[in-house]
């Protein structure tokens, strides 16, 4: 900044001389004007613009000086309280810019969270529609799960209804409890939409008798089987699992109704058992 400051400055050790008196004035002013024009491109720094006005007017009020020494005095004050001036109009600079950058960090950051933000909200929508989601598709399957036990209700309906003899009477009054036990289970696990997460269905952990819940789904179907001309066997083996017990009815429930709805003649038999895969004993 001093060495280009200096370089303009030496123009008028060159010119000044050689020009008439309104020309010299002339070029005294625009050399005093530019260190001023150097405030808006010295980065607010007072060191650089105060080497740049030193470059500049240094060889200016030396050369003027020279022509006309009866003005050496106020050349010199002049000159000097000016170019105080200029530095000190240049002397908040530094905060000004300071200030300035803190701003825009802080800009940047406070955009950073905002995009931040609003990742997060989008994500929490996406999860909360896919929880929805699910909830519908629950919902939208708890009407086949729930109408296998209400046919089998109708069926005993009808069975009541033709005034049966005590024996099936016993059996079909016996048969409506346990599905409505079935169809309270089935409602109650249905409507817990607590359980049910945007992508799975969380079971319960339990440890039951796999044949005891088979033989309350055969009971709904007796009858239903009856009326078809088939036969339900149920050969009921000790089997003992982990796993939820609402579930594992659902699944009995629709695989006998298939079983009893695509069977046209002969018999439809369930049994529960183990075996051993493998020859190494697990069963």
């Amino acid at each position: 900044a001093g060495l280009s400051g200096l370089a303009i400055g030496c123009g008028s050790v060159v010119f000044l001389p050689a020009l008439p008196i309104l020309d010299q004035a002339l070029l005294g002013i625009v050399l005093f004007a530019i260190p001023a024009a150097g405030t808006a491109v010295s980065q607010s720094s007072p060191p650089i613009l105060g080497a740049y006005a030193a470059g500049v007017l240094l060889p200016a009020c030396g050369a003027w000086i020279h022509l006309y020494p009866s003005q050496a005095v106020v050349t010199s004050v002049l000159t000097l309280l000016y170019a105080i001036v200029l530095v000190l109009v240049t002397a908040d600079g530094p905060k000004l810019l300071r200030r300035s950058i803190l701003i825009r960090h802080e800009r940047d950051r406070l955009i950073l969270d905002l995009e931040q933000r609003n990742t997060e909200v989008a994500t929490a929508m996406q999860e909360a529609e896919n929880a929805a989601k699910a909830r519908s598709r629950v919902l939208a399957a708890a009407s086949h799960d729930l109408r296998q036990p209400l046919h089998a209700l109708s069926v005993y309906n009808a069975v009541l209804a033709s005034s049966p003899n005590p024996q099936l009477l016993a059996e079909a009054s016996q048969n409506i409890g346990q599905i409505v036990r079935s169809l309270g289970a089935l409602l109650n696990s249905l409507l817990d939409l607590s359980r049910f997460s945007p992508e799975n269905y969380a079971p319960a952990r339990l440890e039951v008798s796999l044949q005891h819940i088979v033989a309350e789904v055969c009971a709904e179907f007796r009858e239903a089987a009856r009326q078809k001309g088939l036969a339900l066997v149920e050969e009921f083996g000790e089997v003992r699992v982990m796993g939820d017990p609402v579930a594992i009815a659902r699944i009995a429930r629709n695989l006998i109704d298939n079983a009893i709805k695509y069977t046209t003649q002969g018999e439809v038999r369930v049994s529960t058992r183990i075996e051993l895969m493998g020859g190494e004993g697990d069963p």
